[in-house]
């Protein structure tokens, strides 16, 4: 019996994205679309300013300086309203769509049973429902931890401002920090209960108490996770902006905009793959809740 329940244990643990490479890419091919999607007003509006006519063409905007970036920007700025209000309409409704997605990523990493595509779906469009109010109650706990800091930042900022702005300013620049370290955790914990919705069915309240029990029986296992993967994003955005800032796409050669493009692929591959452990983790940490038989074991 304890063999049957380990090995069924073992089966239910959640995997990492380098057992479900393709699930990855699929989730990572789907955002790349809906972001060109996303590009293609502020594209359209950039190439009505004439830029292409130039001799250069678009090289003109990375020359040094910016000049010409900012000339492009001038330009359109008298239809940014028009443009805002289109990719705001877009994103909300792309976003929509990406929920998911997501929800099949999820679901195919939750178990180490191999099982076809189908039936990874029907799993995650069974969990649909609730990863939807996840998501919309997620985005407005963190608008709401991160707008009343903000406020209780200004209103703090404003008294101590007072009798020195120097120290004003310190305080409010404290406070964002605070704030973004509160939307980061709310945005954990959101995730935590994604996981938890995935990893069995259950009404929201006990989605979020599973959530909620596994940040308080490991937050600094999750906190270290989350940190370690963040440094690691910034640390390839860095990189890659140093790169791209030597390879000085302005000039001439091809080969210089073909390697920044080859390089920007590659990061972003990376970044999807960074994002993927990160959720294999929050179903390993869910999952060693509820089967503490099997390790969490997500790479």
């Amino acid at each position: 019996m304890n063999q049957l329940a380990d090995s069924e244990a073992r089966l239910k643990r959640p995997v990492g994205p380098l057992q479900r490479p393709g699930y990855v890419l699929a989730d990572h091919g789907v955002r790349v679309a809906f972001a060109a999607i996303l590009a293609l007003p502020v594209v359209g509006a950039l190439a009505g300013t004439g830029l292409n006519d130039l001799p250069r063409g678009d090289r003109s905007l990375f020359e040094p300086g910016g000049l010409m970036l900012l000339e492009a920007m001038r330009a359109i700025l008298p239809n940014m309203r028009g443009l805002a209000t289109t990719s705001l309409v877009s994103a909300f409704l792309l976003s929509a769509v990406l929920v998911v997605p997501h929800a099949v990523l999820l679901a195919a990493m939750s178990q180490s049973e191999k099982r076809s595509v189908s039936e990874v779906v029907a799993q995650a469009v069974a969990r649909l429902p609730s990863l939807y109010s996840l998501t919309i109650a997620g985005f407005l706990l963190k608008c709401f931890v991160f707008g009343g800091l903000i406020l209780c930042g200004g209103f703090v900022s404003e008294q101590l401002s007072g009798s020195d702005p120097r120290t004003g300013d310190i305080a409010f620049l404290v406070v964002i920090g605070v704030a973004a370290l509160g939307w980061i955790a709310a945005g954990i914990a959101t995730d935590l209960a994604r996981a938890a919705s995935v990893d069995g069915p259950g009404s929201m309240r006990e989605i979020t108490l599973a959530a909620l029990r596994t940040l308080r029986s490991r937050p600094g296992r999750i906190a270290g996770s989350y940190a370690l993967r963040l440094g690691s994003t910034v640390a390839l955005i860095a990189l890659s902006s140093l790169a791209t800032e030597k390879l000085d796409v302005s000039r001439s050669e091809t080969w210089r905009f073909v390697t920044v493009a080859v390089l920007h692929q590659v990061v972003a591959l990376s970044l999807a793959f960074l994002r993927a452990s990160v959720l294999a983790q929050t179903l390993g940490f869910v999952s060693a809740r509820h089967h503490p038989r099997s390790a969490a074991g997500t790479s």
